[in-house]
């Protein structure tokens, strides 16, 4: 195995700072890639990569992971999941508990000073044999305070409902 590591320290630790180097004649930057270690053996598992902010006593550090930017287009962001022969990896992006208040979770596409903002796509795949995924928008269980669930288009927009057999809309506790 293999440790970097900076030492402690009494007030503040110190950094550390991986970076790729620019380019100025050639046609990219240089790449930056970190890939955890794969096992043919079988029934093995592949090495985990986990990117983990540190602890405190006050606030947790924070994780940001963010595409370049270009004065044409900018670097795209892809969270994905592995490829399986059987079923592929799952992704789960939620915030994590707390005794308090939990934190906010936001889908959200950037603002535009000429042109359009992005579209927000939520949907599950195709199927060629079996059938396609439940999408499923559910509002919280609480035993005190009133819980909504907002439906709200913009200025020259519309809402639409479409389906192939049904939609169910519940309102309260079953």
């Amino acid at each position: 195995a293999i440790r970097i590591r900076t030492g402690s320290g009494g007030k503040n630790a110190g950094s550390i700072a991986l970076a790729v180097g620019s380019s100025a004649a050639s046609q990219s930057g240089g790449a930056f890639t970190a890939t955890a270690g794969s096992s043919t053996a079988t029934a093995s598992s592949g090495g985990d990569a986990a990117i983990t902010a540190g602890a405190g006593t006050s606030q947790g550090g924070s994780v940001q992971l963010r595409a370049g930017q270009s004065l044409l287009n900018g670097g795209d962001a892809v969270l994905l999941s592995g490829m399986g022969g059987e079923q592929s990896g799952a992704v789960a992006v939620r915030s994590g508990n707390s005794a308090g208040a939990s934190g906010n979770v936001m889908v959200q596409s950037g603002t535009a000073a000429i042109g359009s903002t992005g579209s927000v796509s939520v949907g599950s795949g195709d199927s060629d044999s079996g059938s396609g995924g439940s999408v499923a928008v559910r509002v919280g269980k609480s035993h005190s305070g009133v819980s909504s669930l907002d439906l709200s288009a913009g200025n020259f927009a519309s809402i639409s409902l479409a389906q192939d057999r049904a939609v169910f809309a519940t309102s309260g506790s079953k």
